[in-house]
């Protein structure tokens, strides 16, 4: 590989891998959708641009934990109200519990939902991953100052276009101003917040990490189940905020924001959702996506194992010389 090649190989896994995690993954787009060339190139702009820079500003200003969730929440209504529009939706919500939640124009219960939800799938897991998979790149910016400006317009023109078009429901000027405000409200506190802990700092992983990942999974769907029974919207968001909140004590008391340990607690969350995601699909005959999960699930127990072995090296050190 040549050293041009080198040079974009990660910036192009982490666009590539933000939406496959976000859309394959949950059984939203089959492959065959995901890659004709207009999607694919949707999905860069919507998923690969945003994600791209919140990475390097992280690497740039050394955001810890805190800000890097809230770049995450700030992404997800990059997401859902500028591109999908879905937090403005009051009927055909993607998950349908959360239909009759508009308030004020903004479907608060189903934003507390899906918002977290992409900071942790579509921002933190592949930084994650890219981070891992490329350790000479880790401390560096893949991005130039002038072609992240070039990128963010090139984004904002493009939501601009999406957001008013009338595909499932068409953007307003305020709809646009709102989820502006929202996301750049939630940069402004990200640069506030404090620069501890540290993610994907050295450190080692505790037993049992990548199943308590797995296990945090369903616990997300309790908000889909609260909705099912017409609980308020504030409770619907308190509980959010509860879980996220918690989640983040018991990680961070647990060492999990160390390489090893967040890497396996994001594969094992990964695969308790494809596996989920291959029963549902399995149940309506979605083949294509039943094959693709099962793919992903592979990918994942083998880079679980690779942890494995990466983590027995580290603990065995080096081989005596032969006397």
């Amino acid at each position: 590989m040549s050293e041009r090649s080198r040079k974009w190989a990660a910036p192009l896994f982490l666009a590539i891998a933000s939406p496959i995690l976000a859309e394959i993954l949950t059984g939203n787009l089959p492959p065959s959708l995901f890659f004709t060339p207009v999607v694919f190139v949707l999905m860069l702009v919507a998923y690969g641009i945003p994600v791209l820079l919140i990475r390097d500003a992280w690497v740039r200003l050394g955001l810890g934990v805190p800000g890097l969730f809230v770049l995450g929440l700030a992404y997800g209504f990059v997401n859902e109200a500028l591109f999908a529009k879905t937090v403005f939706m009051d009927v055909a919500v993607p998950i349908d519990t959360f239909d009759g939640y508009r308030q004020s124009g903004v479907n608060w219960a189903w934003a507390s939902f899906i918002v977290p939800w992409h900071a942790m799938h579509s921002l933190l897991y592949p930084i994650a991953f890219a981070w891992w998979l490329f350790p000479s790149r880790r401390a560096e910016p893949w991005l130039g100052r002038r072609t992240s400006l070039a990128l963010f317009a090139v984004m904002l023109a493009v939501g601009l276009l999406v957001h008013s078009s009338a595909d499932n429901l068409r953007g307003t000027p305020t709809s646009f101003v709102l989820s502006l405000t929202l996301v750049g409200g939630l940069v402004l506190l990200a640069l506030v917040l404090p620069r501890r802990p540290i993610l994907l700092a050295e450190g080692s992983s505790r037993r049992g990490v990548a199943w308590i990942g797995a296990a945090v999974a369903p616990l997300l769907f309790l908000m889909a189940a609260l909705s099912d029974n017409q609980v308020p919207t504030g409770v619907i968001v308190a509980v959010a905020a509860g879980f996220y909140a918690a989640l983040f004590f018991a990680v961070r008391r647990w060492g999990g924001f160390s390489a090893p340990a967040f890497l396996r607690f994001a594969l094992g969350n990964e695969l308790a959702f494809v596996l989920m995601s291959l029963v549902f699909d399995a149940q309506r005959g979605a083949i294509e996506l039943v094959i693709a999960h099962i793919v992903l699930q592979l990918l994942f127990i083998a880079a679980l194992l690779r942890l494995r072995n990466e983590a027995r090296a580290t603990t065995a050190g080096p081989i005596p010389p032969v006397p």
